[in-house]
């Protein structure tokens, strides 16, 4: 889901269970469940916080709804949002450039380094023991357990 100042929708209609987008987006990600989980593998989903939402009192949290969610269906989510803020004083968005007065979606490189570590800890912490993974489940883990932990700068 792609939530932007062009677009009608705002982030109000996501931190809204009853809302019709959110009934249409439980009607998405249910199929997407189905069709990972056919294939064999475990959905999850990656909810990335718009630059504004790392202000403290920030009063819209589709978070909240998505964990909601998540814990209802059994899938795996992953918020960076409590983590972007522990470092909201490095430059995490895009903000103004060339192409966009006031970009609050793309992250910079130093937001991709965090998304990154966060994503790495948290995949960590999920992995179970090797001896069952297969192969490719193995050659994750080890690449997971070999990444270094983020420093405060860079």
């Amino acid at each position: 889901v792609y939530v932007s100042d062009e677009m009608s929708p705002d982030i109000r209609v996501l931190a809204n269970p009853g809302s019709s987008e959110w009934k249409w987006l439980r009607e998405i990600y249910g199929q997407f469940q189905k069709d990972v989980e056919a294939d064999g593998a475990r959905f999850a989903l990656l909810l990335l916080p718009l630059a504004y939402q790392l202000e403290e009192g920030y009063p819209y949290l589709p978070q909240n709804v998505f964990a909601d969610y998540a814990n209802e269906k059994g899938i795996s989510l992953f918020d960076p949002l409590p983590f972007f803020r522990e470092h909201r004083d490095e430059k995490i968005f895009m903000g103004r450039h060339r192409y966009h007065a006031r970009d609050i979606w793309h992250l910079t490189p130093r937001g991709h380094q965090l998304l990154a570590a966060f994503l790495a800890q948290r995949l960590r912490s999920q992995i179970p023991h090797a001896s069952h993974l297969g192969r490719q489940g193995r050659f994750l883990q080890n690449a997971l357990l070999r990444s270094k932990p983020l420093n405060k700068k860079h």
